[in-house]
């Protein structure tokens, strides 16, 4: 089965329910580009545990060529849950074999 584009987009989200750093999913997802959206609070963000930069809520993160796996968030005040999308291109390998077509 061919898929008409190069690409797919998929959406993965979490909400923060600890204060702990979190991975966003811990999921193998390949990515070409992915926005990171912030929602009610703010979020540490980064990779591999490596999380210096803040989010605040209605901020865009744009990332390129990386695994979603690796991306970890931390509520930035304790108690003050916030809201994490990742909106990513990924290769159709990826998504083919998501669904079980390889």
């Amino acid at each position: 089965m061919d898929f008409p584009f190069p690409n797919s987009l998929i959406s993965v989200s979490k909400t923060m329910t600890a204060d702990a750093p979190v991975n966003i999913t811990d999921k193998d997802i390949p990515f070409y580009d992915c926005n990171i959206f912030v929602y009610d609070n703010s979020l540490y963000h980064g990779f591999a545990g490596q999380m210096n930069a803040v989010l605040d809520p209605g901020a865009v993160a744009w990332y390129r060529d990386g695994n979603l796996r690796d991306f970890s968030v931390q509520n930035v005040t304790a108690g003050a849950n916030g809201k994490v999308v990742a909106v990513c291109t990924v290769p159709n390998t990826y998504v083919k074999q998501a669904l079980g077509l390889i």
